[in-house]
């Protein structure tokens, strides 16, 4: 059995790091925008939500 190296401490850094780096905007009723503070050129816009496990 492999030793796992997972620190747990790297996904409160990770976490931190995106919420100083990403916001979003809900720009209609049911419209979420998503989008990079320092590249405004990168964004993410949907009107729904759909399981990961759906998608793979």
């Amino acid at each position: 059995m492999t030793t796992s190296t997972h620190d747990p401490e790297d996904d409160a850094q990770w976490t931190r790091e995106a919420d100083d780096r990403y916001a979003e905007l809900q720009v209609q009723e049911n419209d979420v925008m998503i989008y990079d503070l320092r590249n405004h050129s990168a964004w993410l816009s949907s009107n729904a939500a759909v399981l990961l496990s759906k998608m793979v």
